[in-house]
């Protein structure tokens, strides 16, 4: 089990899939990306948790305030945990599940401002070009943050999809890098 570390669902216990599937993001890591993310002026409407795994990354951005979460995950089964989670949080109502590939999705723009959220595998050598194909050419978009764990031996582009690489911030084994427009 998992536990949502901040906002309305703080404590809240998640359940987990089977860890041959996903790999949770570890709380330390949650608990700097959301640091480094209240730093910054963005009121975030809507998230979009790639490689959702259990939600949990989106869940929390929901608890910690943001109005709608769409959750990508590719596995069917995995779908239907995170919706059990949504619906032990309170957040069903907030919340679409889409089970889908990531580079075969692709994300539609509109003027909301946009929280996006990628925990790869760590072994998924076509994940910067599945991201890059799912989210398109986003350098007019200056309401879209893009965060994304990666493993520190993981080369993390200068730029993807249009958005310049920020931050970088190293826990352990994992790297957390944010990309935001040029």
């Amino acid at each position: 089990m998992l536990i949502v570390t901040g906002g309305t669902a703080k404590g809240k216990r998640l359940k987990l899939p089977d860890k041959r599937i996903t790999r949770p993001t570890a709380q330390i890591i949650r608990e700097s990306l959301f640091g480094i993310l209240s730093n910054f002026d963005f009121n975030i409407n809507q998230v979009i948790d790639l490689y959702a795994g259990s939600g949990l990354l989106g869940i929390e951005a929901l608890s910690r305030g943001a109005d709608h979460c769409l959750f990508i995950e590719s596995n069917r089964n995995v779908c239907k945990l995170i919706k059990k989670n949504l619906l032990s949080t309170g957040f069903i109502h907030k919340a679409r599940v889409k089970n889908a590939l990531i580079g075969k999705w692709q994300y539609e723009r509109n003027n909301l401002s946009t929280l996006i959220l990628a925990d790869p595998p760590f072994n998924d050598e076509t994940k910067w070009t599945s991201i890059e194909k799912s989210l398109g050419d986003l350098s007019q978009c200056d309401n879209v943050i893009f965060v994304i764990e990666h493993f520190h031996k993981d080369y993390a582009p200068k730029e993807i999809s249009g958005l310049g690489l920020r931050i970088n911030r190293r826990h352990g084994d994992s790297v957390i890098s944010f990309y935001m427009q040029i």
